[in-house]
């Protein structure tokens, strides 16, 4: 601002300058040309008398002897004299010399003389026209005298006020110029002065920086050296945790007392929840440092959300807190996201909403704005009736490891690194968290992500499709719920109906009934104060005009009846809430076209599935003793042949000695890493023209960059430590065939991700399994009894519903029909049945339904064989169960 107010100074002093210049320049040309007019005019009169003379000379040769040619000379020189008056009478002259009137008046005067004469000089010939001639010429030479003193007197007036005006203004501008020298003299101090501070603030500036540039350069040191320990005790703190959980995985597997199953279940949970606190250090070490990379991918938001809040509905049964979920209509299917963070911020959320709730409420909303371009956005909201916070509180809350206050943490625990984590989260997604709370009244946190919609759609299915025109009555005494259910039932075309308390259902029952409108299905919560769902369900069922009515059965605590009770009242579905729309809607749908009991009521009977068998040798490349004996029992237990190398030195010299399937390459090994390793490997491949064999880092190391990194390295895949036997079998599942020694029986029973091939069963495979009914016979005769009246009525509808999924092409609807099935035909032993519907599953899967209609034929054929098998068995009670 100085130097800029310097130099303003400096230009208007110059400005002055250079107009006071050309005002100089400008009256010194003025009086030149004042001079130079003086002289012309003084030179033209002089001029004038002169031609005046020569023509009164010429008039005189005529005179004394009269010849023509003196006549043309008269005539030139009056011609002449003539030319002089015009240029004397040009107003110019007077102008620049002064005007006055006796000029003025001379000339005028002369003119009128010349003028006069001129009929004498045409007829200068005549006799006596030149002494006439010369009579009115005498004046003139007076006149042009006078006239030219007139011209040199005012020219020199003129001249001398010129001159001393111009005087003046030397003097002004001398005074301008001084005081312009003494301007620039004091600012040429201050500028010099000024340019001392400055120098003094630069050196002052280039200290702070180099101390600046010191401080970075230590904190870039310190976050690299963070950075670094972190990743170590990432990997130091992951080994042992990955021979704590995958020894207790196994130890679940072996025959184990009551007593010792709860004790193994302790030391799960408890490793697992240290397992989730070193996540979240590790999450906000890296969300702080900048190296938290979002994966975008197409994300199924209805499934990502539900799978956050089901994992918390086991943890709320027999609890005084409602957990509900709202998921609008206009929420998009299929979203690009990042699933996982997604899923990551929903749990912390709810996570501290359950925590925080003792009794009451914790819900959680999705609503969307309408798509524009491809583009929503989706507003998330989780609500709770809990203890609230003040405007303080939230204000720490929101830094890592701070909660409420100690009191807080005493009561409830916790790291405190939930909510910032979830808050840099959403930041980095597009969107910004908020919060509102009031103590005691309970707290929402809410965020809204901008989302583009992915390319895939979900289609409808064809059972939930039949749904439209149902008419259901929802009982209910929360209101959250019955505005959810009603919602999602609603958008299937539903006709809803809805009621508070079991009173007002009975009365709502027997009116439509009166009116022949009478309802389909009854959905009602089973605790509801003075009458709950069971007894009111007991009321309808005394009726005998409500003997149709399909009844589902909502609780939010797990049911402790038994499945008699619930077939004598005709409880034909029961679900847990908060229930998800996919999961209500297909309980109704079975509840309208099935009429049975679903897959739930047999699911679990015999504990943990046999683990199937896969075909290959292995390469283990591993150093620690502990993740070669957890790695070593779980290639065992899949029926694996394997060799081990402890460090990678050792593991490029096995794998060019012998032949391996797979490779499970430990990245962190002495003397050669799994990296280097790798690439000997690859390298020793390619010379020796060997196919490609599988590698999969392990690695403790849980980062994206480390993934990309071990991509980077020519590795197939990324098992990360510590690895739960469904992600071990996950590896082997996508690298090795399965063992054709395997039984069918316990891969039927398996969750079938594993399933590649659509074949039909082998005919060797018999209907019915006897180990399997004779364990059930030997162990639980009255379960048996149940499971085989309960298949008989389950089966032959399903059948039914995948016919006709089938006939539609509706591959999700066969899917989910066979996988039901498939699973309970294992249950109850019915291995052909379940190797149909595997073969129908994968197919539904691929969306390849070519030969479905021949492989149902033949599953139409076996479920009668299988029937009239199961009708053959004699256990005791059976018959108390087909009476």
């Amino acid at each position: 601002m100085i130097i800029a107010r310097y130099f303003l100074i400096g230009a208007v002093a110059i400005l002055v300058s250079v107009v006071a210049y050309l005002s100089v320049l400008m009256s010194e040309r003025e009086a030149a040309l004042t001079e130079a007019s003086r002289y012309n005019l003084q030179w033209s009169a002089s001029q004038a008398a002169i031609e005046s003379l020569r023509l009164q000379t010429a008039i005189h040769r005529f005179t004394q002897t009269p010849d023509s040619t003196r006549v043309d000379d008269i005539r030139l020189r009056y011609d002449i004299l003539v030319n002089r008056m015009s240029l004397l009478s040009n107003g110019e002259f007077l102008q620049t010399v002064g005007d006055d009137a006796k000029s003025r008046a001379a000339i005028d005067e002369a003119k009128s003389t010349i003028a006069a004469i001129a009929p004498l000089v045409t007829a200068a010939e005549t006799e006596g026209t030149g002494a006439r001639i010369l009579t009115a010429l005498q004046p003139l030479n007076a006149k042009f005298i006078q006239l030219a003193s007139q011209a040199n007197r005012l020219g020199a007036e003129r001249v001398a006020d010129e001159q001393s005006a111009l005087f003046r203004l030397y003097k002004l501008f001398s005074a301008l110029i001084g005081a312009l020298l003494m301007i620039g003299l004091g600012l040429i101090a201050m500028l010099f002065w000024h340019n001392k501070q400055l120098r003094d603030a630069k050196k002052s500036l280039e200290a702070s920086t180099s101390q600046l540039r010191s401080a970075i350069e230590a904190a870039e040191t310190a976050s690299r050296a963070k950075s670094e320990f972190l990743a170590n005790m990432s990997h130091e703190i992951r080994t042992p945790m990955n021979g704590v959980l995958g020894m207790t995985d196994l130890l679940k597997r072996s025959a184990l007392s009551v007593r010792q199953q709860r004790l193994v279940d302790t030391i799960s949970n408890s490793a697992n929840t240290l397992l989730k606190i070193i996540n979240d250090i590790l999450d906000i070490s890296r969300i702080e440092a900048g190296t938290t990379e979002l994966d975008i991918h197409d994300v199924d938001i209805r499934h990502c959300v539900e799978g956050a809040v089901g994992l918390f509905a086991e943890q709320l049964r027999g609890n005084e807190v409602e957990l509900t979920l709202f998921i609008a209509n206009e929420v998009p299917d299929v979203v690009r996201s990042d699933g996982g963070r997604l899923r990551q911020i929903c749990v912390n959320l709810l996570g501290n909403a359950i925590k925080f709730t003792p009794r009451g409420e914790v819900g959680v909303r999705i609503s969307a704005t309408p798509i524009v371009d491809g583009e929503s956005t989706v507003h998330f909201e989780f609500r709770d009736t809990g203890i609230g916070m003040t405007p303080e509180v939230i204000g720490r809350i929101m830094k890592p490891f701070a909660q409420g206050d100690s009191s807080i943490t005493r009561r409830f625990g916790g790291t405190g690194l939930g909510l910032s984590i979830s808050q840099q989260l959403v930041a980095m997604m597009g969107g910004r968290l908020t919060i509102t709370s009031e103590p005691n009244k309970g707290t929402t946190v809410s965020f809204a992500l901008p989302m583009k919609i992915a390319s895939t759609t979900k289609p409808v299915r064809a059972d939930q499709a039949r749904l439209v025109g149902q008419r259901i009555l929802v009982v209910d005494d929360h209101e959250t719920n019955r505005e959810i259910i009603a919602s999602y039932l609603g958008r299937a075309g539903v006709v809803v109906d809805t009621a508070a308390t079991a009173d007002t259902a009975l009365a709502m029952l027997q009116r439509e009934h009166e009116r022949g409108r009478s309802y389909h299905v009854l959905i009602a919560d089973l605790i509801m104060p003075r009458v709950n769902g069971m007894e009111l369900v007991k009321t309808v069922r005394s009726d005998d005009a409500f003997g149709d009515l399909k009844v589902v059965m909502l609780t939010s605590m797990s049911w402790k009846g038994d499945a008699s009770q619930m077939r004598k009242l005709g409880i034909a579905e029961h679900l847990i809430k908060p229930v998800s729309r996919n999961e209500l809607l297909d309980a109704v749908s079975r509840a309208v076209f099935v009429s049975s009991m679903p897959e739930p009521l047999m699911a679990g009977l015999h504990g943990s599935p046999p683990l199937p068998h896969y075909t290959g040798h292995v390469l283990l490349a591993e150093d620690n003793p502990v993740n070669v004996e957890v790695a070593t029992e779980h290639l065992s237990g899949f029926g694996l042949t394997f060799e081990v190398a402890r460090n990678g030195i050792e593991a490029v010299d096995l794998f060019k000695r012998g032949q391996f399937d797979l490779v499970l390459m430990d990245i962190q090994m002495p003397e050669l890493d799994g990296v280097g390793a790798t690439e000997q490997i690859r390298t020793f491949a390619k010379e020796n023209a060997q196919p490609r064999t599988p590698i999969v880092a392990v690695t403790a190391n849980a980062y994206e960059a480390d993934r990309r990194l071990c991509l980077a390295a020519n590795m197939d895949g990324f098992l990360s430590k510590p690895f739960a036997e469904s992600a071990f079998e996950a590896v082997l599942a996508r690298w090795l065939p399965k063992s054709l020694a395997s039984k069918p029986s316990s891969q039927s029973m398996r969750d079938d991700r594993d399933d590649d091939l659509v074949a039909l069963p082998r005919p060797d495979i018999v209907s019915l399994d006897d180990e399997v009914i004779a364990a059930l016979k030997a162990r639980r005769p009255a379960l048996l009894a149940r499971l085989i009246k309960v298949y008989l009525d389950f089966a032959p509808s399903t059948i039914s519903i995948m016919r006709t999924a089938i006939d539609n092409e509706h591959t999700e609807s066969l899917g989910a029909a066979a996988h039901s099935l498939k699973s309970s035909s294992a249950n109850i032993g019915a291995v052909r049945i379940a190797d149909f519907c595997r073969t129908l599953e994968v197919m539904a899967r691929e969306s390849k339904l070519g030969g479905s209609d021949a492989i149902m034929t033949a599953l139409e054929r076996e479920i009668v064989h299988v029937r009239d098998l199961l009708t053959k068995i004699e256990v005791k009670g059976l018959a108390e169960v087909r009476a």
